[in-house]
């Protein structure tokens, strides 16, 4: 009975270490047991198999969702990161578009305002020459009303003079009886009668337009630095101060016809290039030579300048007096307007071949511009030699008697005024007395007047009572005398108005906006009037007094 009973609880024991051992998982077989053992290691075996197949299966489905989610949350990072990145990049952009916006917006606010500034400056610059040329014109007013009012005084003064002068020898002694009728004119006689002598104030002559018909009645001619005129600055010297012509071996005059003025702008071009003025300009400072273009480069170079030394110039009409008795130029007849140039040899040599050398070089067409000189010899290729007259200058000879001739008559019509006009140095330098002279011509009016001149001092003192023109003592000045129909008027608009600055800018074309400079280097001085137009003719062609 004891063995049955420890066999019993052995196989308890046993069963109870296989339900332990199954709740563990873990199994053991042993092949001492009881009957059905190996079926139930079997089955022991399969389960354990089929929890191992189901425990690998929900394993690599974990671990594929697992890889799954952690691909997904890269994509996720990644789209995230891009979205950023895009998101910076249109920030940035934006940011740009802004600062470029805002920087257009800078400059065109710049823009306009530098426009507004220009537009202000460019509208003050406008008003302040608006108002200068008021003033200029205000004052030009005054000036004309004022030499106006002179002038009718200076001619009521002299006519009350001459009328009392006139009834004074009008009046019979007493017992004596009645003067006869005095005969009437002739058609030749001048239209106004002269003053007695003594009625005229000292240093007046006859103006320009009386110089024909008062030839008989003039003084005798003077040597060109004779005593003539008033005592105080006596006549224009017409030489140099320091020239001396000599025995007339390396001086000459040359007398050239133009009654017709077409030629006298090609010879002032020709014969009064700065280069050609050295030996006029010998005696001036060297701040007056260098004012007259010596010392730089001449205004259009120095081609096709006269090569001799030009030291005096007139333009006159040939009349009974001491013309008469040069050789003229071929053609010539009394009365018919010449030019005569005073010509030297810049080292004393002898002048005629030179001369008659650079007369032949000078095409009369092209001086003309192109065009044909009545007066002169004719054929497409005559020069300057073929029709001038060659005369020595000597020192008191009869050549010098050129210079006392007057403007001549010319042919303006009734009503004619003159203007007398100063060329200033910066003509000389810049090329302007050719074109200025066309200039004249072109407008309508007889260039009846033009001498070279060099003034002393006296008739620098002179100067400030009757003109305003600039005057050096010893240089060269060309004085012009201009005749025609309201003169005065068409030479200030050709000329254009006293500041070369405010030319340019209304009127391009005038002769200061080509060639002045500024206000105190305006070209040219000219008379605004008729009656101080005869004031300075009589200064500057009948004496200086």
């Amino acid at each position: 009975g004891g063995g049955a009973g420890d066999k019993k609880a052995e196989a308890d024991a046993k069963r109870r270490q296989m339900v332990q051992q199954r709740q563990r998982g873990r199994f053991t077989v042993d092949d001492e047991g009881s009957e059905g053992s190996e079926e139930e290691e079997e089955d022991i075996f399969a389960t354990r198999r089929a929890m191992k197949m189901k425990a690998g299966g929900e394993g690599a489905e974990a671990e594929e969702r697992r890889a799954r989610l952690e691909e997904a949350a890269r994509w996720r990072e990644k789209r995230e990161q891009e979205d950023r990145a895009e998101k910076e990049a249109r920030r940035k952009a934006e940011e740009a578009k802004r600062a470029l916006a805002e920087q257009q917006l800078d400059e065109e606010r710049r823009e306009v305002a530098a426009r507004r500034a220009r537009i202000e400056a460019a509208e003050r610059e406008q008003r302040q020459l608006e108002e200068e040329r008021a003033r200029e014109e205000d004052r030009e007013r005054r000036e004309r009303e004022d030499a106006q009012r002179r002038a009718e005084e200076e001619e009521e003064e002299i006519l009350r003079g001459a009328r009392a002068s006139l009834e004074a020898a009008a009046a019979p002694p007493e017992g004596a009886a009645p003067a006869a009728p005095a005969p009437p004119h002739s058609a030749a006689a001048p239209q106004h009668a002269a003053p007695p002598a003594g009625a005229l104030p000292k240093g007046a002559g006859a103006s320009p337009e009386g110089v024909g018909d008062a030839a008989a009645d003039r003084e005798p001619p003077p040597h060109p630095t004779g005593a003539r005129g008033s005592a105080e600055a006596g006549p224009f010297p017409l030489l140099p101060p320091h020239f001396t012509p000599g025995d007339g071996s390396s001086s000459c005059v040359v007398l050239l016809p133009d009654p017709s003025n077409n030629l006298l702008p090609g010879l002032m071009r020709y014969f009064l290039h700065p280069a050609s003025l050295r030996g006029a300009l010998q005696g001036a400072p060297r701040g007056v030579q260098a004012e007259y273009g010596l010392g730089e480069t001449p205004w259009g170079g120095s081609e096709g300048a006269f090569p001799l030394d030009v030291v005096g110039l007139f333009r006159g009409a040939i009349g009974p007096g001491p013309l008469a008795g040069l050789p003229l130029p071929p053609g010539c007849q009394p009365g018919d307007s010449i030019v005569c140039v005073a010509v030297s040899h810049p080292e004393g040599l002898p002048l005629l071949a030179p001369l008659r050398e650079a007369l032949g070089a000078a095409s009369v067409r092209d001086l003309c511009g192109g065009g044909d000189a009545d007066g002169f010899a004719a054929g497409p290729r005559a020069t300057l030699l073929d029709a001038c007259a060659i005369t020595p200058l000597t020192s008191g000879g009869a050549a010098e008697a050129w210079f006392t001739t007057e403007p001549s008559e010319g042919g303006a019509g009734g009503g004619a005024e003159e203007c007398v006009c100063v060329l200033r140095p910066e003509a000389f330098a810049r090329g302007a007395v050719g074109p200025l002279v066309a200039r004249a011509v072109e407008a309508g009016l007889d260039v009846c007047g033009a001498r070279l001149v060099y003034p002393r001092r006296a008739h620098i003192a002179k100067c400030r009572q009757v003109s305003n023109a600039s005057l050096y003592e010893g240089a060269p000045c060309l004085a012009l005398c201009l005749r025609g129909a309201g003169a005065n008027a068409a030479w200030g608009a050709a000329v254009g108005t006293e500041d070369p600055r405010v030319a340019r800018m209304t009127d391009k074309g005038s002769l200061r906006a080509i060639y002045g400079v500024d206000k105190d280097r305006n070209l040219v001085r000219c008379s605004r009037s008729a009656a101080g137009a005869r004031k300075e003719a009589r200064f500057f062609f009948e004496g200086g007094g």
